[in-house]
């Protein structure tokens, strides 16, 4: 059975790196897997301050046949004019490849410093090569275009910075599923860090081998349907957790200058996108062979991961304390933020619709922030209050053999 050969695999990367929740292990091998099953390509990020060991955990994908690595994310890496009239770049070797392919980027914070036109610009390549093509012209006049078709997945690390782009990563459909690396020790983790000083490269390629054998053994992948039932989801669990984060991340336009007053609240994300996201990412899971408990675990995480930090922070407050109505202070100092940045993100949810604000008595001025009645029945449906267990397949059917 696969989880054994899941067990193993942990047992393995254990030995060789701090690594106390294997959540993060999860979370890669489920968006491979994800990647090879029948359906739209799964898109993860994993996010976290720098040396929390998201790039180690892609590092294990080096030696699979599928994996193209991207060191730096440009257009012309990635699309370009190649030899006697045939595609070159990184999608050029994945059309000649068979047109599938999974895109490594060890570090996509870089795409964060870029100006804000030439991020424009990588953004809008992401949504149409999420889609499945993309198109790019060289030159003026008579220049060529480059077409690129195929299904191409990504696996990226980046850090907490992502989130003051939200706006920005709203305009990507949005199409990035997020995994928030665990909190760790941190000397613990320099300590087993320093275990592998002047042995970073074998041990790497330990690691690489061992998941490449994992994947070896796992074999060809084939229909989603085979592994993922929607219908056991009959408490509404999955559709819940899509549709509150979907609604919790969709963006706010402010006013970058002055007081950063509101200037326009599209209309949410409706989630259809997201929802069958989880549900691709969920056969990845159940393919590698996560149990029942796994997989809620890591699709609840995935789903909730989407929310910004801060918006994330007052709902995991507010909702821990469904009867409470704090004021911004108060709520400031639960969530560690600035009064401030704290007011703008109880704003934000409220303009959207997921909380509700009032006014203090006698003319202070002070607001209180409360759960909107639909956010206490999706925080409910979703099991994360009075929890309730997400089922996607039967008792006996838990991935392949």
């Amino acid at each position: 059975m696969m989880k054994d050969a899941l067990a193993d695999l942990v047992a393995e990367v254990r030995h060789h790196l701090y690594l106390p929740d294997p959540a993060p292990l999860y979370a890669v091998l489920a968006a491979v897997a994800a990647n090879r099953l029948t359906g739209d390509p799964v898109w993860l990020l994993l996010v976290g301050p720098p040396s929390c060991g998201k790039t180690e955990m892609l590092n294990l994908l080096d030696e699979l046949p599928d994996v193209w690595r991207l060191d730096m994310v440009t257009e012309a890496g990635l699309l370009t004019e190649g030899r006697d009239g045939q595609l070159g770049g990184i999608l050029g070797d994945i059309a000649r490849r068979g047109g599938r392919g999974l895109l490594v980027v060890k570090d996509l914070s870089t795409v964060l410093s870029e100006s804000p036109q030439r991020r424009a610009g990588l953004f809008a390549a992401f949504r149409r090569l999420y889609d499945g093509e993309w198109e790019r012209d060289l030159g003026t006049g008579g220049g060529t275009r480059l077409r690129f078709e195929g299904k191409v997945g990504l696996l990226g690390a980046v850090t907490d910075a992502i989130d003051r782009l939200a706006v920005e990563i709203g305009d990507l459909g949005p199409r990035m599923l997020m995994f928030r690396m665990p909190d760790v020790d941190a000397e613990t983790l320099m300590r087993a860090a320093g275990r592998n000083v002047g042995r970073q490269p074998e041990m790497r390629a330990t690691l690489a081998g061992a998941c490449a054998r994992f994947f070896e053994q796992l074999g060809p992948l084939g229909n989603l349907d085979d592994l993922v039932d929607v219908t056991g989801d009959d408490g509404g669990k999955l559709v819940a957790l899509a549709r509150l984060a979907a609604w919790a991340r969709s963006p706010v336009i402010r006013d970058p200058w002055g007081q950063r007053e509101i200037d326009a609240v599209p209309r949410a994300e409706a989630g259809a996108r997201l929802y069958a996201a989880l549900v691709q990412l969920a056969g990845g899971a159940i393919a590698v062979g996560l149990d029942d408990v796994g997989l809620d675990g890591l699709i609840t995480k995935v789903a909730l991961d989407a929310i910004p930090a801060p918006r994330r922070a007052i709902l995991d407050h507010l909702g821990s304390h469904p009867g409470l109505t704090p004021t911004t202070p108060t709520l400031a100092d639960a969530i560690h933020l600035s009064t401030g940045a704290t007011g703008r993100h109880a704003e934000d949810l409220t303009a959207l619709g997921l909380l509700e604000r009032s006014a203090g008595t006698g003319g202070s001025g002070e607001h209180y922030w409360g759960l909107a009645a639909e956010t206490r029945r999706l925080l409910r449906t979703a099991g994360l209050i009075d929890a309730a267990p997400l089922r996607l397949v039967g008792d006996d059917e838990v991935g392949p053999a």
